[in-house]
């Protein structure tokens, strides 16, 4: 039988995890949704046993916070990708092979 996990946000309970599903609270408003959400991942996780556990409120905070922050950065390419390379060529350029060099 799936664990039932209350997640709560601060003083309130916002959430439940059962199983690999999760049922937010009416209350919840659009700002802390995402938020909300990802801490319920963190629940779900934990309860299958991809993250390290037990759950708890403030670990599950952690977690959407790290998740989020990085959900929201900009993309940056490593450093490697940043170089500037030789745009490809065009179709009708031909190489000194196609030119019999």
């Amino acid at each position: 039988m799936p664990t039932i996990q209350p997640i709560h946000h601060g003083e309130r309970l916002v959430a439940i995890a059962v199983g690999d599903a999760a049922v937010l609270a009416d209350d919840v408003d659009d700002d802390e949704r995402r938020h909300v959400q990802a801490m319920a991942l963190y629940a779900i996780k934990v309860a299958a046993g991809d993250l390290g556990g037990p759950y708890t409120d403030a670990a599950a905070e952690r977690y959407a916070t790290q998740t989020l922050q990085r959900a929201d950065a900009p993309f940056t390419p490593p450093p490697r990708l940043r170089r500037h390379r030789r745009p490809p060529r065009r179709p009708t350029e031909r190489t000194r092979r196609d030119r019999g060099h």
